[in-house]
């Protein structure tokens, strides 16, 4: 691993410390939330009460989408106060963290509208 080689205040310290990985665990924890949703659980037929299952559908979906935007804003938190205020010159791996969460939420997204329009074709 890169960072295993690089110097923290002449100290032989990892570079990457656990706070670099929570935002890449909670976009992933994010991604399986959205996917688990099957899209039929999220429409309700009318504007009245529509029971609890469309809205905890609905609330997980938000939960999914909220741990995806948290990981995306913590990576970008990490980048700026990590590594461009205190002028690291490893700013590779803020910028890392940026792609990698940018990443999981295209793909994640790409997954859950794929997987439900195929359904959705199959019955027509």
């Amino acid at each position: 691993m890169y960072s295993n080689y690089l110097r923290n205040d002449d100290e032989s310290v990892p570079f990457v410390n656990f706070e670099d990985w929570l935002c890449g665990i909670f976009s992933t924890l994010g991604m399986i939330i959205i996917n688990s949703i099957n899209k039929s659980n999220l429409t309700a037929n009318s504007y009245t009460y529509a029971g609890s299952e469309t809205f905890r559908a609905r609330l997980f979906l938000f939960v999914g989408f909220a741990a995806l935007a948290g990981g995306l804003a913590g990576s970008f938190t990490i980048l700026i106060l990590k590594y461009i205020i205190t002028e690291t010159p490893h700013t590779y791996f803020g910028i890392a963290l940026i792609v990698q969460n940018i990443a999981i939420m295209l793909s994640s997204v790409t997954l859950w509208i794929a997987s439900n329009t195929e359904n959705d074709n199959f019955l027509s």
